[in-house]
């Protein structure tokens, strides 16, 4: 429930939230003093109700402001920000901080600002973990006839066309490009976030081949794709699952993250409707990432 109410808090102009467990729960961000600040609280307020009426019970809870005049509050969230080791080969590390990586790693370097996404929450992560898996299906092993008519091993790579829905700090795409795609296209209906991630995209070296636009899945028009990301919550999975299939190419990858454990089977129906199978999942700290294959062809008629 922290994540979620965190999710709010950043919905409403927070650019940090401290989370400290002792001796209780408590969430402390700073918020400006301005007109808007009232109906922000009482948004927070008949959250903490409304989960109640979803299965999850807070109890105790109290909103509780005061006047602080520190310019400096809003960037400390840089000192939790390390690199972090995802899967086999991806680090993500801060752009202030100087990683010596091991041979073989692929740095993503990043600066998040206000836009989500540095690998140390679990569905960014869950999510990075399913797309290394992935991309290692787009290189296909077999062997070719030298001209000694002698077969030696060889590697055939397919480099996917990608679509990263909701880039937020552009990670997932730029992992997705560092990983091996071809192309990717990433979409945010947040102005800020587009910039963020155009900052990163580019200072990872992924000008040209990372098209940042502002929208959601219509903003990707009638192209499709041999892979989607989309680390969203359960509510726009479920309505976009049917532009989702039909935004697939055939036998294409569609990797999701974001969902409660308790929505896990929902969003899973929808999906096996809409012709996509979940084949692999990830699980962390109440959160769910699936991994679905989508029909033979395009599902243009899925509901």
């Amino acid at each position: 429930m922290a994540d979620l109410v965190s999710a709010l808090l950043f919905e409403s102009g927070a650019t940090a939230v401290v989370v400290s467990e002792l001796p209780r729960l408590k969430l402390r961000t700073y918020l400006p003093d301005d007109a808007t600040l009232e109906a922000k609280l009482m948004r927070v307020r008949t959250y903490l109700v409304a989960l109640r009426s979803m299965g999850l019970d807070p109890g105790p809870s109290k909103v509780v402001t005061r006047p602080f005049h520190d310019r400096g509050w809003a960037m400390r969230w840089k000192e939790f920000f390390r690199p972090v080791r995802i899967g086999r080969r991806l680090v993500i590390t801060p752009s202030w901080d100087a990683f010596a990586g091991r041979e073989g790693d692929i740095v993503v370097t990043l600066d998040p600002g206000m836009a989500f996404g540095t690998g140390q929450h679990p569905t960014t992560k869950m999510c990075l973990e399913l797309l290394e898996a992935a991309m290692q299906e787009f290189s296909v092993n077999g062997s070719r006839l030298t001209e000694s008519n002698v077969r030696e091993p060889s590697t055939v790579n397919r480099e996917p066309a990608v679509l990263d829905l909701g880039t937020g700090s552009g990670l997932l795409a730029i992992a997705a490009l560092r990983l091996g795609a071809a192309t990717v296209l990433a979409l945010d209906t947040d102005r800020v976030a587009c910039r963020i991630a155009s900052e990163n995209i580019r200072q990872n070296g992924g000008d040209g081949r990372i098209v940042v636009k502002q929208g959601s899945l219509d903003a990707a028009g009638s192209r499709t794709f041999d892979l989607i990301l989309a680390n969203l919550t359960a509510e726009p999975l479920i309505s976009l699952a049917p532009r989702l299939a039909r935004s697939l190419r055939g036998r294409g990858c569609l990797i999701t993250s974001g969902i409660l454990a308790s929505e896990e089977e929902r969003v899973a129906a929808k999906f096996r409707r809409c012709s996509m199978v979940p084949e692999r999942r990830r699980k962390g700290r109440g959160w769910v990432a699936l991994m679905c294959r989508g029909p033979v062809v395009s599902a243009r008629g899925a509901g």
